[in-house]
Parts: C-alpha cells; sequence; structure tokens
C-alpha cells in the first residue's frame, strides 16, 4: 500500500479511524441530529457490509453490520482492515480493489500515485458508478483542495498512527 493512497482514503471515508472502535459516535450523531444526507458509515463497517452482508439498507443489516464490524475490530489489527478494505472496496471495475483502478486510470501500482492521484482515485469510492478520477466536476474540484488540507492534518496528530 502506499502512503498517498491510504491517507487519502482515511481523508476521504473515514477521518477518525485510528480513534475509534469501528462506529464513529460523532459521525453518526452529526448525521442524524443536523438531518445531513450523507453516510457515517467507518471503513471498519463498509468492510463487514462488503465482505458479509447483502446490498439492501435495513435495520437488520445495520444491527448484524454492527455485530460484525466489532468482532473485525477485536481480531484484526487497523492497518490490516485498511488493507482489505483496499482490495474489496466497490469500484467501477472488476475485480473490486483500489490497485486496479490505479493501473487502469494511472498506469501505476498504489505505492507510486501522487498525493493528487490517490485522492482522485479516494474521491471515486462513494460513488464509483458515476465518478471517474479523470472527470472532476466543480464540488470534486473544492473538495481535492479541503482534502489535501485533511491530510497533512491526518500525518501530523495521533489519526494516522494505527495504520502508518
Amino acid at each position: 500500500m502506499g502512503e498517498n493512497i491510504v491517507l487519502s482514503i482515511v481523508a476521504t471515508e473515514d477521518s477518525n479511524f485510528c480513534n475509534h472502535l469501528g462506529v464513529d459516535i460523532k459521525e453518526i450523531y452529526k448525521v442524524v441530529t443536523k438531518g445531513e444526507k450523507r453516510g457515517a458509515s467507518t471503513i471498519t463497517q463498509q468492510l463487514a457490509k462488503n465482505l458479509f452482508l447483502w446490498p439492501e439498507r435495513s435495520f437488520l443489516r445495520k444491527v448484524v453490520e454492527l455485530y460484525f464490524t466489532l468482532l473485525i475490530e477485536i481480531i484484526i489489527p487497523k492497518r490490516r482492515i485498511l488493507e482489505i478494505y483496499l482490495n474489496t472496496v466497490e469500484t467501477s471495475l472488476l475485480p473490486f480493489n483500489v490497485a486496479r483502478v490505479s493501473e487502469r486510470y494511472y498506469n501505476k501500482p498504489l505505492n507510486k500515485l501522487t498525493k493528487e492521484q490517490a485522492i482522485r482515485i479516494a474521491l471515486t469510492l462513494p460513488n464509483p458508478k458515476a465518478r471517474s478520477p479523470k472527470k472532476l466536476n466543480p464540488y470534486l474540484v473544492e473538495r481535492i483542495s479541503r482534502l489535501k488540507k485533511d491530510i497533512e492534518i491526518l500525518k501530523k496528530g495521533d489519526r494516522s498512527g494505527c495504520f502508518l
């Protein structure tokens, strides 16, 4: 795994990855109280869903997801959770994994991606069928700028020590 892609994925998907046990209560609270139309699932929750569960959104699936999330966090180190996630996350390419996206769009392995390329790939993950690392709309251009700052913050504090 390359540092740029790992930092980009964590900054995009779960900036508190090192500081929770699979569920980010603060993010869930924000989404619920502010009525935001975004997800609050952590990387570990997404991994549990990708490995063990069905795609339908339901209360039952969320309960089962919570069980698997906690199990994963107890058994598997954070660094390995991230590695498995990168190899199972849904992309627009089959088989699903971030390394394939890197090869397809930039013709290079993950550890050779620039910060900009890694961020572009990370930004496709929430909606891989509609987004491409090569085609940016104004929202994604602005998001890249913010993520560059977020990545620097991640690197400085205790928010990246579990995976770098």
